[in-house]
């Protein structure tokens, strides 16, 4: 009887087990915590997060069913997500500095202090990074850094903020990188329950007061920035930030409609569906990001001005406007601005875990009988 119900309860625990490794917010979880490290410096936290290439398509998931994407929209979140964080490249860390102290922190040269540090010795320099990191800290900062991609292990060394003279980082997922075969299968016992739980791990280190080198200078060869690889994009927020707002002047008038205009190749449309155009500008631009982010390809279409419809296929522009990844970012809220009378500014954020990277399209509005259009 006892054999039976210890049975039951490790089938129970291993039932749960892999419940839990199919729940794409628990591997999402249990990646980051792998590919997360912090330390402590002279008045300041230090942590660093990598974006593997296996946080990619659980994180998709998590935001597929949050958002209620289709698999098409899931996998061109996927290949933004790649994109974004040129995961295939460079290794992207997203680097945040907490300065708790009661002066500026500094960490410039960030080139010559944050390096990646590979198993025989060498290390490697950052590709780019952001230049808000190579300016004085106060409170907090983040910024994206890109290495040379890597096929083993690594660590990431911060050279200059104390207690010691080096800030090591090391990631329990690099562990399994070298790592390469077939996967063998593996009996694993319990244990009885007589059997001392393991042994708590060690806290971080405390704060501590420590001289810190004024110019500090590593030993080994360090690979410098590249000059031929693209600086990370500038507008970077944290996921409580709300998009920037930019106060704006009232928008212009809407000219007048033409009096008269040059004979051109007509469109054969529709009288209930010229009446249908919006007779504004916000009118159109509001029924135009509703569809977008619908993925209505079809209501995009009959949007479009004239001149566009004898360019553009409907297939043709149905694939190019529900591909882009700007259009799942709407989903999450979007602020525009007018540029001038017949252009506007959608701006819009992508999430990316930890942060938010702001992307933007500029529609054109043309006016036109029956009302506004969209120049595509």
């Amino acid at each position: 009887m006892k054999r039976g119900f210890l049975l039951f309860l490790v089938l129970s625990l291993c039932g749960t087990a892999v419940a839990a490794a199919q729940d794409p917010a628990v591997e999402v979880a249990r990646v980051l915590d792998e590919w997360t490290s912090f330390r402590w410096g002279q008045d300041c936290l230090v942590w660093v997060v990598h974006y593997p290439q296996e946080l990619v398509d659980p994180w998709v998931r998590v935001e597929g069913s949050r958002q209620g994407l289709s698999p098409y929209e899931m996998e061109t979140s996927a290949q933004s997500f790649r994109k974004s964080l040129r995961m295939d490249e460079a290794e992207a860390f997203l680097l945040s500095v907490y300065n708790f102290g009661g002066r500026p922190l500094r960490i410039a040269p960030v080139e010559g202090r944050l390096l990646l540090e590979l198993p025989d010795g060498r290390r490697v320099g950052p590709l780019s990074f952001e230049e808000r990191l190579a300016q004085p800290i106060e409170g907090l900062v983040q910024g994206l850094v890109f290495f040379p991609r890597q096929e083993g292990t690594f660590s990431l060394v911060l050279v200059g903020i104390g207690p010691g003279p080096e800030t090591r980082f090391t990631f329990a997922g690099a562990k399994g990188k070298d790592s390469e075969g077939p996967v063998e299968e593996l009996v694993v016992e319990l244990p009885p329950l007589s059997q001392e739980p393991p042994a708590e791990p060690e806290p971080p280190l405390l704060p501590q007061k420590a001289q810190v080198p004024e110019e500090p200078v590593s030993e080994l060869p360090v690979t410098p920035v590249s000059p031929d690889f693209a600086p990370p994009p500038p507008f970077l927020l944290l996921p409580s930030d709300p998009l920037p707002h930019r106060p704006q002047a009232e928008a212009p008038a809407a000219p007048e409609p033409p009096t008269a205009a040059p004979p051109v190749e007509e469109v054969q449309e529709s009288p209930s569906e010229a009446s249908s155009l919006p007779h504004t500008r916000e009118a159109l631009l509001e029924r135009f990001i509703q569809l977008w982010t619908a993925g209505d390809a079809e209501g995009l279409y009959a949007l479009l001005s004239d001149e566009s419809k004898r360019r553009i296929a409907p297939e043709e522009f149905r694939k190019d406007a529900l591909s882009r990844s700007f259009r799942l970012s709407l989903k999450d809220g979007y602020r525009t601005t007018w540029l001038d009378e017949n252009r506007v500014k959608i701006t819009a954020a992508q999430k990316l875990v930890f942060i938010r990277i702001l992307q933007s399209e500029t529609l054109h509005l043309v006016h036109q009988e029956g009302g506004w259009r969209v120049a595509w």
